[in-house]
């Protein structure tokens, strides 16, 4: 549950401008707050999916990611990999998953 809270710098009542700009304000909170739930329902619907693939298959397909926006060859992007993991100290696996729901989000 969201609360917005909207106040006046006057003691007066609102006038009809000043309500007409709190519903624009509400609706307007309230599609981000929309947006912002749809992006994380996908994120969290990428993860599981990316999670169950196996390191290799995860590992090909962000070969294959870098070899098409890098216009380089599979040892190369291979190496990008490596190095990206090495750089970060995480695994190969991890650098994938991130590559790969970058893609995903890139792509929705």
């Amino acid at each position: 549950m969201i609360a917005l809270n909207l106040y006046s710098r006057d003691a007066s009542p609102w006038d009809a401008r000043a309500l007409a700009a709190a519903e624009s304000y509400t609706q307007l909170v309230a599609a981000a707050v929309r947006l912002h739930l749809e992006v994380a329902e996908l994120e969290d619907r990428a993860t599981g999916l990316y999670r169950t693939m196996s390191d290799e298959v995860a590992i090909q397909r962000a070969v294959g990611t870098i070899m098409a926006t890098n216009d380089c060859s599979a040892q190369e992007a291979a190496r990008i990999l490596d190095s990206a993991a090495a750089t970060r100290g995480v695994s190969r696996r991890e650098v994938a998953e991130t590559i790969l729901r970058t893609l995903a989000s890139e792509e929705s």
